[in-house]
């Protein structure tokens, strides 16, 4: 699998911090989020996870995803976001993933090689994992795939029309 480009050498994405500038302390809605899916992931596969990331949502101003085929846009960050949280299986290569709404199903897929693009994606079927996969097929274009496990908290749920 292709190293990662931001991070020569490594095999993992890094994170950039600036020692002058500490990063500002989670907000307390997002700190009580954090710990709710850190006890669903717990109660699901049964250990911590290795790791959160959260995006912040967006909204184009234009009201147009016109940025997909390459042009501007005048995008603004909202107050909604995804929160993933991840635990890494160094010995599989299955992927299992759960959200926090019972209505989205979990999902389970096999991680394949980089010329079958990673994962399977059926546009025909329109589920919630797809958005997921995509994220997937995107982060193992830069790093080496180590089987992760998740839990997505979305807000707003991928149907209300929101980029994140």
């Amino acid at each position: 699998f292709p190293r990662n480009r931001f991070s020569p050498g490594s095999d993992s994405l890094t994170t950039a911090t600036s020692r002058a500038v500490p990063p500002p302390p989670p907000r307390l809605e997002h700190s009580a989020r954090l710990n709710a899916i850190r006890k669903l992931f717990l109660e699901k596969y049964g250990r911590e996870p290795d790791f959160f990331a959260r995006s912040p949502g967006r909204v184009n101003l234009i009201g147009e995803h016109i940025d997909y085929c390459g042009f501007s846009v005048f995008p603004m960050a909202v107050d909604k976001d995804i929160i993933i949280a991840v635990g890494i299986d160094c010995n599989s290569r299955r992927v299992r993933v759960a959200n926090v709404d019972e209505k989205y199903a979990p999902v389970e897929f096999e991680l394949s090689s980089a010329a079958d693009g990673y994962c399977t994606i059926n546009a025909a079927v329109h589920e919630w994992s797809n958005y997921f996969k995509c994220g997937v097929r995107g982060i193992l274009e830069h790093i080496r795939p180590d089987a992760p496990r998740g839990m997505v908290w979305e807000d707003p749920q991928p149907d209300k029309g929101r980029a994140i």
